[in-house]
Formats: C-alpha cells, structure tokens, sequence
C-alpha cells in the first residue's frame, strides 16, 4: 500500500525516520507533510559511505563521491522537513551541526540503550562460561565483535598482538564477526604468528552473544574513525565485563562516564599494544566487579530509560 493511501486510511500522530533513503519517499510525496518527524541521526550516510569505499578510490574515485554528494544531499533534505533530530551522542550532535547546519534548537541528546533481558551477567563467576566454552583459564580473554571493515581498527588491534611477545604468552583474543577485512585479518594473523593467541568467531548468533560477552575479561573497542555511539560496550557491560577503548567518536563520553582509565591513548598498534600490557602487568588497578559494570548500564542506558526520553520528546512535538 503507498504511503498516501497509508495515510488516508490510518490518522498518524508522529512520523520517526532512522535512515534517509527509506525516508525521502513518503517525506516529499507530501502525503506526511503536516505531521510532525523525528530524524534519528545515527551517522552521516555519505561518510560511512566512503569509509566503506575507501580502498575501492582509485584516482579521483568520481563515481563514488558522486554517489557519496547524492546521500549528503538526501540527507541533508530529510533534515530539514524533521520537527526535531535525536542523537545518541554530543560527538553525533556536533556532526550534524557541522555537516547539515541544523539548528541547535532542534537536536535532541537521547543516548542508545540495551536489553537487559538479553544480556545478563554471568550466573556464577566467569571461570564457569570459560569452562562451558573450552577457553583456557591461564590467559586473559579480549574480546572484539564487529563488522570486519575499515574504520573498526581491527589492523591496529592484530598489529599490537602481533609485535608483543608478551601479549602472544598471556593473552587470547577473539574475534568475532565477519566482512569484506576477513581475508587480510586472517593474512595478518598468520603472518604475526598468531594461531595460539587469536581464534576468529566469525559470525555469532544472537542467543550465544551474551555467553561469549559473559566468558571475556575485557572487551576492546579499537574504533579508528567514526564511532556515533558504540551499542557493543553496553552490551559486554550489562554482560559485567569491562571495555577498553580507543578515544574516537563518542567512545570516550560512554567508556569515560565509567572509568577513564579504559580508554587508549590513541588509535595506533601501539597505544593498543601499550595498554593492554599495562592492564596485565596491574591486574589490581583494573579489576572490575560484573555487578559494578551491570549497574553502570542498568542506571544509564536501560531501554526504559532510553524510553522515557523518547516518549517525552514524541509527545512534546504531538501536542505542538
């Protein structure tokens, strides 16, 4: 059924759009015009675009920054007709400021939120998941899932691991998740001489994602560019392990808020090399409860929480 015919048989109050391809339809067919629109501004389309594309520019790469103006510009459309802009962070709101001018008056800061229903911390202590899971117990577990693209780091990671011999004797690493990096990670593993201190998850089904978050001593973040929220850190942390991070995007205004001592000094093998060790030569200074970093989670980023937010601000612009 089209949008107008949609509209004329249903009275909506609110329209909330997530994605601006998807949006620029029923938003310029006029059939939603005189509703009011909430524009969850996740990240700038066009810029995740050419991250993703980055290694496919050849000279000018004209093709994709065609494509790359084209989304700024539907974007920056759909931006304009939005009643009001959610962020999940101050780094996301100061994005749209500085990409689409949008008006302050209009950005709401409303932060991600996790189901705590889903992820739970571990029933016992960890030693038992990592029984469960066949994990060794004289090593320290680290932990990454992500979409395996440039952007996420996951070279600098490798490359800490790789150049320490210290981190090869005490450390494993998993990885999950899968994409188009999978075939140079598993190079570079293999190059570093890696097989016994890094096993590649691949793609991990929902249900076992808190089981392997539970198992893990610490999660690692090691975002190089363009992190708007970082929905994994609150998943590991409502599991009760702890996360390292790098200092990119909102990484530091989630990871901060907790313990600034987590986050890296930087985005290179090296500051990730650096930190590591030092959480493994002082175990003492970095010993997290998993009660302490579920009630972080539970007292910030509950979907209640999140919820609530979003109900005010729904209302705020339906009563308008």
């Amino acid at each position: 059924m089209s949008g107008k015919k949609t509209s004329a048989k249903i009275n909506f109050d609110l329209v909330c759009i997530h994605q601006g391809l998807a949006a620029i339809g029923p938003m310029m067919s006029g059939c939603l015009k005189d509703l009011p629109a909430i524009y969850y501004f996740h990240s700038p389309w066009h810029e995740e675009f050419l991250i993703k594309r980055s290694r496919d520019i050849v000279g000018s790469g004209l093709k994709i920054r065609i494509i790359a103006f084209s989304m700024e510009l539907i974007e920056k459309m759909i931006l304009k007709k939005a009643s009001s802009v959610i962020v999940l962070s101050k780094f996301m709101s100061e994005r749209v400021l500085k990409i689409h001018n949008c008006p302050n008056a209009r950005i709401r800061l409303i932060p991600g939120g996790v189901d705590l229903d889903c992820f739970l911390p571990p029933g016992g202590d960890k030693e038992e998941v990592k029984k469960e899971l066949l994990l060794p117990f004289n090593k320290t577990i680290f932990l990454t899932v992500r979409n395996l693209v440039p952007r996420m780091g996951l070279e600098n990671l490798l490359e800490a691991f790789g150049r320490s011999e210290f981190l090869k004797r005490r450390c494993l690493l998993l990885i999950g998740g899968t994409g188009l990096l999978e075939g140079r990670l598993k190079n570079m593993a293999e190059k570093f001489n890696l097989g016994e201190s890094v096993n590649f998850l691949g793609h991990i089904q929902q249900k076992t994602l808190p089981k392997i978050y539970q198992a893990a001593d610490f999660f690692i973040l090691p975002t190089e560019r363009l992190e708007g929220f970082g929905l994994v850190i609150l998943e590991a942390m409502a599991c009760g392990t702890p996360v390292l991070g790098t200092p990119v995007g909102a990484i530091p205004e989630v990871i901060g808020l907790f313990d600034e001592r987590l986050i890296f000094q930087g985005t290179t093998w090296k500051d990730i090399k650096e930190k590591i060790e030092n959480v493994i030569e002082n175990p003492d200074r970095y010993q997290y409860e998993p009660v302490a970093c579920r009630k972080f989670v539970e007292e910030n980023f509950s979907w209640e929480k999140v919820a609530d937010e979003f109900e005010k601000e729904a209302m705020r612009l339906i009563r308008r």
